[in-house]
């Protein structure tokens, strides 16, 4: 879960077990439109996030996170 005070944005890497950037990654807010991908580097951004709790969810090919 992450809170988040005032609007504002959420950033982040995804990695692999090995500690590889995974690029082209699905990331998004569960319950709601907000998305995005990762980047070669595996470094995602997302912008005028509402204040709010949010649970971020991951996805890359059939595997999906909830975290």
């Amino acid at each position: 879960m992450l809170y988040i005070h005032a609007a504002g944005s959420i950033r982040g890497k995804v990695t692999d077990e090995n500690g590889r950037a995974m690029h082209g990654v699905a990331i998004w807010l569960e319950n709601t439109s907000m998305a995005t991908y990762t980047y070669a580097d595996g470094s995602y951004f997302l912008t005028n996030v509402p204040s709010g709790t949010y649970t971020i969810l991951v996805k890359s090919g059939k595997y999906t996170h909830k975290g």
